[in-house]
């Protein structure tokens, strides 16, 4: 079975559209009642939406790509080097996740990821905190690059000089 959604491919992250692909018999009888329990439908908008994004001009897609890989890259380079920061390549979504070690968060004065988190957003810095994706994720951070690409020249720098304490 393979799942997939629009939220990436697409843009359509906050519609919640995607599908599953199976030959399974079992899962072809039990996806359907599981989907009835568990929610309504997709909203119209949504469908009309996704319809257009798998019938449409595709010409997008190739653009949309260079432009998440620019933003990606642009945002890896802000942290690279930065000392006790270790973060991963995205490849296939417009989120960077981040190993915090607990030396970072004592050079800048913070007790934990969730605290750096806060004072990030105090000064116009978006991220999530690890710990927001469960206990085991306490020491680390998620930064997304689904903003525009302006957004992510002006606020790369930003970044960097906040978490090297400057």
């Amino acid at each position: 079975m393979s799942v997939f959604s629009f939220s990436k491919n697409h843009a359509m992250s906050g519609l919640r559209v995607g599908y599953l692909v199976c030959r399974e018999p079992v899962f072809k009888d039990r996806v359907p009642k599981a989907l009835r329990c568990t929610i309504n439908g997709v909203n119209s908008v949504a469908q009309w939406t996704a319809l257009a994004a798998v019938s449409g001009d595709r010409a997008h897609l190739e653009y949309m790509r260079d432009e998440y890989l620019k933003r990606r890259d642009l945002l890896m380079a802000a942290l690279d080097g930065i000392p006790g920061l270790k973060p991963f390549r995205a490849q296939g979504t417009f989120f960077l996740w981040a190993e915090v070690d607990p030396s970072m968060l004592a050079r800048l004065g913070v007790k934990s990821v969730d605290e750096l988190s806060n004072r990030l957003a105090e000064a116009g810095l978006g991220s999530s905190p690890g710990d927001a994706f469960g206990e085991s994720c306490e020491n680390a951070i998620r930064f997304a690059f689904s903003c525009s690409t302006k957004m992510i020249q002006e606020g790369a720098p930003k970044l960097r000089a906040f978490l090297l304490g400057r």
